[in-house]
């Protein structure tokens, strides 16, 4: 049988000087020799890649797949767990299903890192389908205990504490119950269980948050009901509609309209709008915003990854150092003001000039010089030479934790928040392009923030936001890791801004 393969690579990332160039190459289905299965192989690669000792972490990637069935739709291609094979120095796990493999290093090293061969059963479909791969570059965080709030960060009543706004929080388990009437965590009340993933056990989480070319990819997947729900301009707008128009530095744009109900749009990246699309200068590789919670949900569960916790997001910030006073994601309390002069903006090895080499530095509004560029490249900081602080990187090697885009989480605080039980995506969207998945925020038009997320119902999926939540805000002047944004009474985050993006996880 012959299988006709397409390959489509969604993030290409980080450094200054060069991005990490994730690919997947080489793909193609195979019988496994025994006529029960298929088996697919492809070669994944990655530059500046790391495993070391010392924080016990590294890094990896998340690698699915999507198939063109015989009716001209992409689905789902999940693995079947068997028929597993690796190079010397790799490892592999499926972290709990078969939606998609996690691929690292499993020794001690750093550079560039490639798995050439990799091999991994697929349930077989009949007929002749296209086949893309995709492959998303994550950083693995360890159990382990961590603080949440700093001891002298003040603003308001919304910073996690233990009794008293100047003691953090120490998170040694995986259960927590709030309320300052049991001398324990502020503010709120109530408990999270151990599903609720409060970033004590290990997980993995995206390093760089999504990017326009990963968004584009996602969209050119869907039906055209599907795109209508995930797009802001109709499927079936002329070629060249740009999908943000109010937002210039969003790159995406119709290529061929789609047709009502029959086919989809094709959706390009044309920054330099010369209408060649998705070439290098076409800025894919920036942070993707004006998204909201259920675009973001949308995205995470159809990639089979789940939303993060804004308890996730503080470990992913401090690791399991004590609290720095008023610190942001790269463990300090000095952030530089600069205006950012910006070289090769929209390119994949777009960077900053003129970048502190003893602040951290984040995109933040502070810091635009220029009103039409707001979203940067992920990794736009780090290069040969660079510390965590000039990088702007959070403890465990994630990037822009501070800064690019405010990040739509799940949020602790609230009972809606409060049901989310960690479930991860499983590939599959509503017919309407809405995450289904059981207990996550804004599940069956959920968008009351006192009322628990339930079960799916099966005709609503995530169409609104209560359980939901942002940080690493970057607008309004006060980034720190430990800021709680409207604390226990979140705006609702159903629509679309231009602040918001997302960056999922994985346990």
């Amino acid at each position: 049988m012959k299988h006709q393969l397409l390959l489509l690579v969604t993030v290409l990332l980080s450094s200054a000087i060069q991005a990490n160039n994730i690919t997947l190459t080489n793909i193609s289905v195979i019988n496994n020799g025994t006529n029960t299965g298929k088996i697919i192989e492809f070669d994944v690669s990655w530059e500046n890649s790391w495993r070391v000792a010392s924080t016990g972490n590294y890094d990896g990637a998340w690698v699915f797949f999507k198939f063109k069935d015989n009716d001209g739709k992409w689905k789902h291609l999940n693995l079947t767990g068997g028929d597993i094979s690796m190079p010397a120095g790799t490892s592999s796990s499926f972290s709990g299903g078969t939606i998609g493999m996690l691929i690292y290093r499993s020794a001690l090293g750093n550079g560039t890192f490639t798995a050439t061969n990799v091999r991994a059963g697929v349930q077989s479909y009949p007929g002749v389908y296209d086949v893309r791969g995709f492959a998303i570059e994550m950083v693995y965080v360890p159990t382990g205990n961590y603080y949440l709030g700093d001891d002298t960060y003040t603003t308001g009543t919304n910073i996690f504490h233990n009794g008293s706004i100047t003691n953090p929080f120490l998170v040694s388990g995986n259960t927590i119950t709030f309320g300052i009437s049991l001398g324990q965590l502020q503010p709120g009340s109530g408990s999270l269980t151990a599903s609720f993933r409060n970033g004590y056990t290990a997980h993995w989480i995206m390093k760089y948050e999504l990017s326009q070319g990963a968004y584009r990819d996602f969209l050119n997947t869907l039906t055209y009901q599907q795109q209508q729900s995930r797009m802001p301009v109709l499927p079936s707008s002329a070629a060249g509609t740009k999908l943000v128009s109010s937002e210039t530095d969003i790159s995406l744009e119709v290529i061929n309209p789609g047709v009502s109900n029959t086919l989809p749009a094709i959706i390009g990246c044309d920054a330099n709008n010369n209408n060649t699309y998705d070439e290098n200068g076409d800025g894919e590789w920036k942070v993707m915003g004006y998204l909201s919670w259920p675009d973001a949900a949308a995205y995470l569960d159809w990639a089979g990854l789940r939303p993060m916790t804004e308890l996730e997001y503080e470990k992913a910030c401090r690791g399991p150092i004590s609290p720095a006073p008023n610190e942001y994601a790269w463990g300090t309390s000095t952030i530089a003001s600069i205006d950012y002069i910006l070289s090769n903006h929209n390119l994949g090895n777009s960077s900053v000039t003129n970048t502190s080499s003893t602040e951290g530095n984040a995109n933040v509004f502070d810091n635009r010089a220029d009103a039409n560029i707001r979203y940067y490249r992920g990794g736009i900081f780090a290069h040969a030479g660079s510390t965590r602080i000039s990088s702007g990187a959070g403890y465990y090697g994630a990037m822009e934790l501070t800064g690019n885009v405010a990040e739509l989480v799940v949020g602790a605080t609230s009972t809606a928040g409060q049901s989310f039980t960690g479930l991860k995506g499983n590939g599959v969207l509503d017919a309407f392009g809405n995450a289904d998945v059981n207990f996550w925020p804004g599940i069956n038009g959920n968008n009351t923030n006192t009322i628990a997320n339930a079960a799916y119902g099966g005709t609503t999926g995530v169409t609104e936001s209560a359980g939901s939540f942002i940080r690493g805000l970057d607008t309004g002047g006060d980034y720190n890791v430990s800021y709680r944004p409207n604390g226990n009474n979140p705006s609702p985050y159903s629509s679309r801004n231009n602040s918001y993006g997302v960056r999922g996880a994985i346990d």
